[in-house]
């Protein structure tokens, strides 16, 4: 299980039911017919709803869910996520906050996830695959004005001169656009 220290805004999905356990408790609202099914990229024995967390299951319909959060802000942030896509047939949202700036995303155009910010994409290397389990971090350095995206713990891109001040507090997981 995962635990949350004081600078974790926001811990989903180590239990088998819908709760944040951060020390913030955000209310988490589901949208459409999301459930947890009992898979992750750590389950490698029996299922027990008891004991283990699970994954978020999205349709692909009009499912996604949404919190009232902490803004990112400007100073140093990171957003970081485990997903599993069975296909890649539309953009797909892991998480994005506002009207979708920022977003993290697979973009169906490009075979990418992505990062979406203001308008602009900054799309890493990587050419996921599907029913494959990836770690993705999004890593702000405020100092360096810079984010850098990991996908199963490389380093894959770095955006450069990123001064966005990232204030929008409703997050959505899940959804497409």
């Amino acid at each position: 299980s995962f635990t949350s220290d004081s600078n974790t805004k926001f811990l989903a999905f180590s239990t088998p039911y819908v709760a944040d356990l951060s020390s913030n408790s955000h209310t988490i609202t589901t949208s459409g017919d999301p459930v947890i099914k009992g898979i992750s990229p750590f389950t490698h024995s029996g299922y027990s709803s008891s004991s283990h967390g699970g994954s978020m299951r999205f349709d692909g319909t009009n499912d996604y869910l949404s919190a009232t959060t902490t803004a990112l802000g400007t100073g140093d942030w990171t957003v970081e996520y485990w997903v599993y896509h069975n296909d890649f047939s539309d953009n797909q949202i892991h998480a994005a906050w506002g009207s979708y700036s920022p977003a993290f995303y697979y973009r169906h155009t490009s075979g990418r996830f992505a990062f979406y910010s203001g308008g602009a994409n900054s799309i890493n290397s990587v050419t996921p695959v599907a029913k494959r389990w990836y770690h993705i971090a999004w890593v702000h350095d405020d100092s360096a004005n810079t984010i850098k995206a990991y996908v199963n713990g490389k380093l894959e891109h770095t955006i450069s001169s990123y001064t966005t001040n990232l204030s929008a507090t409703n997050l959505i997981i899940g959804g497409d656009v």
